[in-house]
């Protein structure tokens, strides 16, 4: 008669490995389990971290609105607290903070502190019709797009449908910042050896989106850029340097021009201009996670009020 002990160590062995096997496969579930948890942890983390930077930029955004309403100037100039402020971070707590900071074209300057009136912008609809082709520098297809639309053109909503129309680029729309973040970042800069292409002169180039409103019904003297004003008048760039400096030597704004400078501007909105449309910028920062937001802001008699959320 055989003996049985050796079908029971067969039996014994082969649940043996069985049990190894499950050890096994349940060590590997409790590894990805333990995987799982970290990576829903982290990611609430993150969610959590987001939602404090967004408050925080909102915080920047009502900040921005408190500045506008305590400015009770009677002509904008770049030397209110809204346009002239220094640009640093504003703390919420240790941990928690909101700058406001706008874009800057020259490599040699500081950020702009970031509320801007769209007035210091090139208003479209206050230009005549035949000035556009050289202001927004068209090409002789987009101009021909541009006359086939006639007068009529100045009925579309903002310059998205207006880019969209005349079919411009984006290296038209936004110059070499195509990603929109102020900064000129080293693909900004290499020459063509990646995109955007750019001209390689450590300078930022902005384009019509920096240059140009829409929604504005005047233009102010007081804060528009050099750049803008070369755009409407190219072959006067000596007197508009000699302009930008005497502005800046001025604590308030021009109601009236020196009469060196009368033969440059005449449009009488010009002058006197109290900025009704802004446009802010505002960063919220927690546990090294940034929320942009960009808004355009309104100001009445009262209060200034969100018109609605800008892509940055």
């Amino acid at each position: 008669m055989k003996s049985s002990k050796p079908l029971l160590y067969n039996n014994l062995g082969s649940i043996l490995i069985i049990l190894l096997w499950i050890l096994t496969f349940l060590f590997f579930i409790g590894v990805e389990i333990q995987l799982l948890v970290q990576r829903t942890r982290e990611f609430v983390q993150y969610e959590k971290s987001q939602l404090i930077s967004k408050v925080a930029s909102l915080s920047g955004i009502e900040y921005a609105k408190f500045l506008l309403v305590n400015d009770d100037t009677d002509v904008d100039h770049l030397k209110e607290k809204w346009a002239f402020q220094e640009v640093k971070k504003y703390k919420l707590n240790e941990e928690v903070s909101f700058e406001l900071i706008n874009k800057r074209t020259k490599k040699k300057l500081d950020f702009q502190f970031g509320l801007r009136d769209l007035e210091s912008k090139l208003s479209l609809p206050l230009i005549p019709l035949d000035r556009w082709p050289q202001v927004l520098k068209l090409s002789d297809i987009q101009e021909k797009k541009f006359k086939n639309y006639g007068k009529g053109i100045v009925n579309f909503e903002n310059l998205l449908q207006l880019s969209s129309a005349l079919d411009l680029s984006i290296e038209q729309m936004m110059g070499e910042d195509q990603n929109d973040d102020g900064l000129l970042n080293e693909n900004e800069n290499d020459g063509d050896k990646s995109l955007p292409k750019d001209n390689f002169d450590d300078d930022l180039l902005l384009g019509l989106s920096d240059m140009l409103a829409w929604q504005s019904t005047e233009m102010n003297v007081n804060t528009i850029g050099s750049e803008q004003l070369l755009r409407l008048y190219p072959s006067k760039k000596a007197d508009i340097d000699q302009f930008i400096l005497s502005r800046s030597q001025r604590e308030s704004g021009y109601t009236t021009l020196p009469s060196e400078f009368q033969g440059l501007f005449r449009p009488p909105k010009w002058f006197g201009v109290k900025s009704k449309f802004f446009v802010v910028r505002s960063i919220g920062s927690y546990k090294n996670v940034n929320y942009k937001s960009k808004v355009l802001l309104y100001k009445d008699l009262e209060e200034v009020y969100t018109l609605q959320p800008l892509v940055w």
